[in-house]
Formats: C-alpha cells, structure tokens, sequence
C-alpha cells in the first residue's frame, strides 16, 4: 500500500508558504498602522472668502413681531425692499442683485438685561463651498448671567437685525456656530462648534 501522507504535508506547508507572499503583496503586513484617513484629504482646494457687508442693522424692527429668530435670504430687488420696509424706515442703499444677493439675520426677542443668559451676535462671514454654493457662517457668543446682588428679574425686551450683502449668486448654505461662553465680568477662549445649518438658492 502506498502511503502518501509525507506528499500531503509538504503540500499544505508550500500552500502556506505562498500564501504568506501573498498577504505580503497585498498588504497583510505593514512596518506602520493602516490609517484609511477621514475621505478628505487633498480635495479641498484653497479657501475662497466671499465679500459680506452689512447694509443696515437695528433692534426694534417696524414688523409686528412674533418673537421667532428669522433668517431669509432675498435674491431680487422687490424682494429686497418689501422686507426692508418691514424692518426700518432708514435709507438704506440699494444692493446689485445681478452680483450677488441679501441675507436678513433676525435674532427673535432677547432679553438685553445683563443678568440674563442669551446668545449675542458677533459676525458673520462667507467663503465658497464647491462649484455653486457659498457657506455663511453665523457666529454667536454664548453670554453667562452675570451673579451678583446687582441683579434684577427685570426683563429688557431687544429684537436685534441686520440685513447683509453676500456677493454672489451661489446657493447659500448657512451654519450657525457657538463661541466660547463669556459673561459681563470674564471670558474664556474654546473652539467654536456648529449647531445647525440650512440653505438656500438664488433664483
């Protein structure tokens, strides 16, 4: 009887053998870890910054006010002016919609009493986001009550608005960001971090 065990044994090791050269080839063995990156890396271009200039800004608009946080993006002329019509009797100049277009920031009622927690605009900037849209970046300031025997439950009622040219006529997408917590007395610096975002597209 023959006996071909010796013949199956030396099969299997050269059966392992290549496939251990072939782990190799394909990267079963690397001398540094495998980082598969977050899918980003080299394809944003150069940051392209987009002009935004306040036109006008107020805090006790004409509107009767329902206390709501508003934000509207307006793309032609009429637009433009039946909006602000409801907001200020100011002149305020005409904006080249063949350029670009306007956004209005209308933070609802805040209570301006500085014992009161609130959120409090400090600015607004625009940069290209791909091919046909442009980001607008709304920063706040999250302001801490201030805590001492001054204090008063007395509620000082502000509606604050401003309208903003944005030069182009790209989409808009806009992302609210929060800036480090601060009160009358003292502030810290930490990162900003988005909170939310919604878009819009000129007609």
């Amino acid at each position: 009887m023959l006996n071909f065990y010796p013949l199956k044994k030396t099969s299997l090791a050269m059966l392992l053998f290549a496939g251990l050269i072939s782990l190799n080839s394909c990267g079963g063995s690397r001398d540094e870890p495998f980082d598969p990156g977050d899918g980003d890396e080299g394809d944003n271009g150069p940051v392209v910054n987009v002009s935004v200039t306040l036109l006008t800004s107020g805090n006790d608009p004409i509107l009767t006010a329902d206390g709501n946080k508003r934000l509207q993006v307006m793309t032609t002329e009429e637009e433009y002016f039946d909006l602000l019509d409801q907001y200020t009797n100011e002149m305020v100049g005409e904006a080249d919609f063949s350029n670009g277009q306007v956004l209005l920031y209308d933070a609802g009622f805040i209570d301006d009493n500085p014992c009161a927690h609130k959120l409090i605009f400090r600015r607004a900037s625009a940069q290209e986001s791909g091919e046909n849209a442009v980001k607008v970046v709304i920063e706040y300031e999250d302001y801490q009550p201030r805590s001492d025997n001054t204090c008063t439950q007395q509620v000082i009622a502000s509606r604050p608005f401003r309208f903003f040219y944005i030069e182009s006529r790209d989409k808009i997408i806009i992302a609210e960001k929060l800036q480090n917590a601060s009160s009358s007395s003292s502030s810290s610096s930490q990162s900003s971090s988005s909170f939310s975002s919604s878009s819009f597209a000129a007609q």
